[in-house]
């Protein structure tokens, strides 16, 4: 049984070995990509013993690299985790927002980003990785321009004032802010009306009052 157990884990090994070698230097290889090769018992220990011959280096669980490649980026570890399990991922509107410095938060930045399906948390080279289940609509446009603007504005909500609109704004350029106006099917009414008024009527128009918004 032993011997017959081995022998099941060295082709286990040479198999990932392979697929590993067809990769690129900079590839980022998870557990879930590797299920073809074996049971999941004899995939970890395979994975493992990969690991401690220097073949891999382990960046975040089930996340793996080939060993002296340059460390993935922290959205390029989120984007291999969330492929794993299928779902796409987008930054969240919470750092966006602060990226735009539309808010005065002191607090360090987090990494967070959205992704369709269920939260979940992972740790990458000793920091923590939040990946907030959001919406279908929260997830349209991806990381194009337009989009991030959305997200942004958003997450701030109904707390979102004047200068933090045309700040927001102001990331996009003049001959595509029609986009904005074209995307209003995916946000909240409240958000594509002051966008409205901010685009298309005068710019002293005022953003309507969020006490008599609710």
């Amino acid at each position: 049984m032993y011997f017959w157990g081995e022998g099941l884990l060295m082709i286990c090994i040479g198999e990932i070995r392979a697929h590993i070698d067809r990769l690129p230097e900079d590839a980022i290889v998870t557990t879930r990509d590797l299920l073809q090769y074996g049971f999941r018992n004899t995939i970890d220990k395979s994975l493992s013993r990969l690991v401690d011959t220097k073949v891999l280096a382990r960046v975040a669980r089930g996340v793996f690299i080939k060993y002296g490649s340059p460390e993935p980026s922290p959205l390029q570890a989120a984007i291999a985790k969330a492929k794993a399990f299928g779902k796409d991922l987008v930054t969240h509107g919470q750092e966006i927002a602060r990226e735009f410095q539309l808010t005065d938060r002191a607090e360090s930045p987090q990494l967070i980003y959205q992704v369709k399906g269920r939260s979940s948390s992972f740790l990458f080279l000793g920091r923590r990785i939040y990946l907030r289940g959001a919406v279908a609509k929260k997830m349209v446009g991806g990381e194009t321009k337009v989009a991030r603007v959305v997200r942004a504005l958003s997450f701030l909500g109904r707390n979102l004032g004047r200068t933090q609109l045309h700040t927001a704004i102001s990331h996009v350029d003049q001959a595509e802010r029609h986009l904005l106006l074209e995307s209003a099917r995916w946000m909240s009414s409240w958000l594509a009306d002051d966008l409205r008024r901010a685009l298309v009527c005068r710019p002293r128009a005022k953003i309507r009052s969020r006490a008599m918004a609710s």
